[in-house]
Parts: C-alpha cells; structure tokens; sequence
C-alpha cells in the first residue's frame, strides 16, 4: 500500500469512525411544559456547556425529535446528570483577564436555560457552563434558585480583585454547626469544593440522605507499554542518494514505547493528554557525493499529544489521536571512510493515528508526515514518512 493510499484510509478512519462510533442515546426521560414526562433515548451528545436543546428516540417506537429549553422542563438520562430550566439572572462579566472590567458588581443579563444538577438533597446545587465560563446556583427546600457570585475584576489601582460574595450566601443559606464560616472562608469556588460543602450541609440536616459518590471508579491515569512495527518510507533529494543510488527506499523496524496517559476530567472521560517515548532503530546506507554513511542508529523519540475515545461498548473504545513527535536522542552511526560518530536526527514532525482498546489490550494505526532527517558532520537530504502499528498493554491504571 503506497503512502498516498495509507494516508487516505487514515483520514477516513478518523472522520468517519468517530461518525458511527459517537452516535449512541441512552435511557432516559423529559418533562414537557405541560408537565407529562415522556420515557425515550437521549443522545449522548458530550456536552462540555450546557445544553440548549437535545436529541431523542422515543421507546415505544423508531421516532426521532428533538427538544429545547423552551419546550422542556427537564430531562435527564439513567446514568447521567438531571437538567432542569429555570430563567435566572447570569453574570456576564468577562473572565479573560486583558478584558476584566472595573465593576465590583456582576453583570446581570436575564436568561431562560438548563441547568446542570450537582448535588440533589434538602440543598441543590447546580452549574451554567457555556463559553468557558463557569457560574454556581444553589436551591434550599424547593425555595428561589439563586446565584452563587464570583466575579474577578479590577480595583482602582488597577489590581486584579475577587468579589466572593459566594461566601457570604453560603453562610447565610446554609446554616448548620458543620458549616462553620471559617471553613467557609477557605472554600474556593470551584466544582469539587461547591459539591463538599452541599454535601456536608445535605448530610448535617439530615443524616439519612443518600450522598452521590460520582465518578469514583474513573480511571485519570493508565501506563501502557507500546512494542509494535514501523514502515519508514524514505526519499532523497539533490545531492544525497541510498548506497544502491536509487532515491527512495522502504524499510521495516521494531519500536518499543511506554505512554502515559492522563483523562481530563469532562466530557464522560472521552479525552485525554499523552506522552510516549519510544524507541526505534533505523537502517539507512546513504551515499552523500561519495561519502558512504552507514546510518545504522538507534533513536528516542517522544510523542505528545491528545486523544478523542469513542465508545462502542462498556469495555471497547475506538480512539483517534493527534501527535507532535520530538527527536530526544540517538546514536551508534558511523562513516565508513572517516570513521567517526555521527548523530542523526528528526526535526520536529506531527503523526495522525486511529485506534481500538478493549480491556487491557489495545491497537493503533499510526501515521507519521514527512519529516527532515539530517546529521552531524554532513548535510544530508532525506525525507522521511512512517507507518506505525502500535500494539498496546495495560501496566497500571487508577
């Protein structure tokens, strides 16, 4: 298969793979506004900011609709979390910090939108994201949803201050001995110290009540060892030719690699960020104006990157990955009329990847653009492009 062909398979792998692997609903309900509530599919739609509308297939038959805020009360899936729509006030005020304003006060705008369950309990507590932008509310006993504040801004020397009034409507909404202002006073307003103090709180009113333990089984970090094969498609160029003076060349190789990999937090655990130094032996006798190179070394690689899961089942996960590749360190090449030492190197090139774990095993199509390869001493001019099969091995996760 030329390159042309394996970079064109592999481009439709990672476009339309996604396409049928993404599309999945799960079990759930909505609540019209006329309060019947409707049991359906849901399309898991990876929502990063909140919703404003949603896709769904009815149960009873093969129906297909779609639903917004303005049609919806609520709506929620099996395993996921609950959205309710409520018209609440939303401060506006920008969070980049060159466009900080210089008001204390946030920026009220009123708006109709869904917001994202929490913590359910004798309080809730719920979170509007969209843009980047996070915002707090909070409920006690089915009472007014009311904003939690906190806004950056710019005092009048021109210094970045926080208005955390979020602190005081805690202390004066959720009153209990276990919440004491000055625990309070160290809480920041982020989503796991938000879902601590409702759940002390919820727990503090009433002992008996069921404390929602999320993601506690998520994997955040997995250690894989990556043995696997390569195919280097190698052409020179100008003044540089292989021993046997032909100008392109294809040549097999082992690699062995070890990749870190960190899940971010959100999405359903469908991205993450990873790193993989691998190493590799290359064999390529050149011929630079009749200096023989003997270009027999050994190489360390490191590829950095992220990856996109697509989850076909609880246990199989099709992935695509998006790579920088660095040249970390090589050796043991020689020339064979001067006999010295002479260190090949990579610049810099990117790689593109498609992939299917399942448990603890796992594989990867791997494809590397054309990259420079050059060397100490001599210029050389070789182009170098790789196809990669990557097998994968589970060591560690927690």
């Amino acid at each position: 298969m030329s390159k042309n062909y394996l970079f064109s398979f592999l481009l439709s792998l990672l476009f339309l793979g996604p396409a049928y692997g993404q599309i999945r609903f799960e079990k759930g309900y909505f609540i019209d506004n006329e309060g019947k509530r409707t049991e359906c599919y849901i399309r898991d739609s990876d929502w990063v900011s909140n919703p404003t509308s949603f896709k769904y297939k009815l149960i009873s038959k093969e129906e297909f609709g779609e639903a917004s805020v303005d049609d919806v009360r609520e709506f929620g899936t099996e395993n996921g979390p609950v959205y309710i729509r409520e018209r609440v006030n939303v401060d506006q005020s920008p969070v980049i910090l060159n466009l900080l304003s210089s008001q204390r006060a946030p920026d009220w705008v009123e708006k109709l939108i869904f917001l994202k369950t929490l913590v359910a309990g004798p309080a809730t507590l719920y979170v509007y994201r969209w843009s980047g932008i996070t915002r707090f509310y909070y409920q006690v006993n089915g009472g007014r949803i009311t904003p939690l504040v906190y806004k950056r801004y710019l005092d009048n020397d021109g210094n970045i201050a926080s208005n955390l009034g979020f602190r005081q409507e805690l202390l004066n909404g959720l009153q209990c001995k276990d919440i004491p202002g000055n625990w309070v006073a160290r809480l920041n307003y982020t989503e796991t110290d938000m879902e601590r103090c409702f759940n002390r709180y919820n727990r503090c009113v009433d002992p008996g009540v069921q404390i929602s333990k999320k993601d506690v089984s998520r994997e955040t970090f997995n250690l894989r060892l990556t043995p696997g094969a390569e195919l280097a498609m190698m052409k020179a160029e100008r003044y540089t030719r292989f021993a046997d003076g032909d100008s392109k060349r294809n040549s097999f190789s082992g690699r062995l690699g070890l990749e870190a990999e960190y899940i971010l937090p959100f999405n359903k655990n469908k991205w993450g960020l990873l790193a993989e130094p691998t190493l590799q032996n290359y064999k390529t006798p050149l011929d630079l104006l009749g200096l023989k190179l003997n270009a027999d070394h050994w190489a360390v690689e490191l590829p950095v990157g992220v990856r996109h899961y697509f989850f076909l089942s609880n246990n199989t996960r099709l992935f695509v990955n998006g790579l920088a590749v660095f040249h970390l360190a090589s050796w043991q090449s020689s020339a064979s009329r001067r006999e010295r030492d002479m260190e090949m190197r990579s610049r810099t090139g990117l790689a593109l990847g498609v992939g299917i774990s399942k448990g603890r095993w796992g594989a990867e199509i791997r494809y590397g653009l054309p990259r420079s390869v050059f060397a100490s001493y001599v210029n050389i001019d070789v182009k170098r492009t790789k196809a990669s099969l990557v097998l994968g091995y589970k060591l560690f996760s927690r």
